[in-house]
């Protein structure tokens, strides 16, 4: 089995995850999207 066909399984098994918020936990981000950190200053 492949790399990406084990990370698709993988995604497939816990998409009734995606978007859920759980406590001290990273959230599944839905398919199509990604979830990042902005390192963001605002400066006047």
């Amino acid at each position: 089995m492949g790399l990406l066909q084990k990370a698709c399984e993988t995604y497939d098994t816990f998409q009734h995850l995606a978007g859920v918020e759980i406590q001290n936990k990273t959230t599944l981000a839905p398919p199509g999207y990604i979830s990042t950190r902005a390192w963001i200053e605002i400066v006047e």
